[in-house]
């Protein structure tokens, strides 16, 4: 088992528009991880969510023991830290026992790893 890092990000061309997700991991046994999908027709903040999810999810099949998430969301970040509450069970659900950190980033900074989203 090993630690990962992600830099995730989701948007959206109108609220809703046209949007995708954009995901970097790094610290993998094979290099970084690139990931961008287009998701439809979403608003921004699913967009972030499901940027969230696909970086939980790579981070489950790899077999992570630690996921460090990077966002641009405070939202995101905000609520899987417990502000607003979303509820113990919601997270231990979200991440199957993985231990998980998240940090908000500018993003500015977001952008500079290359995890456009659309």
């Amino acid at each position: 088992m090993f630690n990962l890092v992600a830099y995730v990000d989701g948007g959206s061309l109108g609220n809703p528009g046209p949007a995708g997700i954009g995901v970097v991991i790094d610290g993998g046994e094979n290099g970084t991880i690139k990931i961008t999908k287009p998701i439809g027709h979403q608003d921004n903040n699913v967009a972030e969510y499901l940027a969230l999810l696909e970086a939980l999810q790579c981070a489950l099949e790899l077999g992570a023991k630690t996921l460090h998430v990077f966002s641009d969301s405070q939202v995101v970040v905000k609520q899987m830290i417990g502000e607003p509450e979303v509820g113990e069970g919601v997270h231990a659900i979200l991440t199957e026992g993985l231990s998980c950190e998240y940090r908000s980033l500018a993003r500015f900074e977001l952008k500079s790893k290359e995890c456009l989203s659309y």
